[in-house]
């Protein structure tokens, strides 16, 4: 990948990233580059192989100061990867790869900067799923994921998107599902998707 003109690249940020998540002294470096951010040249443009940009890199890996900052540099939080992914699908898919996940503080102040900067929970990726969709999916995958659903509790979602989830959840065997815990989750979320469709 071509270098920038304060040669940095994608490996050098993912590896910060990655590794500012334990150690406070590459935290400061961290804190470095992103008061060089304005200084490098073309940075919209750094991609990784399979297409991410820099936001999206930066909210995989949680980083505030640093999704911040690349929104004050005219980030799009809808742009996608190769998928057409954009970074509220990234978003989602973090929070949903574990059951019965409880989203932190940190979690909802992300959601909510995305959401506040133009962030599009509605946007559809190459496969035609939304990041709302993409919660919905992951029940099918077999994470339970209910309070997820709820950061969407004022937020507009496409009344077809609900009903497609609401027909995915109901449509769940629940002999299929082994433990107790999940079968709650999703008659929580069947609730949950059933009181969204009532706002039309």
């Amino acid at each position: 990948m071509k270098k920038n003109n304060i040669m940095i690249e994608w490996d050098d940020f993912d590896n910060l990233l990655e590794i500012g998540k334990v150690d406070s002294e590459i935290n400061s470096k961290i804190n470095s580059v992103i008061n060089n951010l304005k200084k490098i040249k073309d940075i919209k443009s750094i991609r990784s192989v399979i297409g991410e940009d820099l936001l999206h890199l930066a909210v995989s890996y949680k980083n505030i100061p640093f999704i911040v900052e690349l929104i004050n540099l005219g980030f799009n939080i809808n742009s996608g990867d190769e998928n057409n992914n954009t970074s509220m699908h990234y978003y989602i898919h973090n929070l949903t790869r574990v059951s019965n996940y409880y989203p932190t503080s940190e979690d909802i102040e992300i959601f909510k900067l995305l959401l506040e900067n133009g962030g599009d929970p509605n946007y559809k990726n190459k496969y035609g799923n939304s990041p709302f969709d993409e919660v919905t999916l992951a029940f099918i995958r077999g994470y339970s994921t209910y309070e997820v659903f709820t950061l969407f509790e004022n937020v507009a979602i496409h009344k077809d998107t609900i009903k497609d989830s609401l027909d995915t959840l109901k449509s769940i065997s629940m002999e299929n599902v082994k433990k107790n815990s999940d079968k709650e989750e999703i008659k929580k979320s069947i609730s949950f998707l059933e009181r969204k469709m009532e706002d039309y």
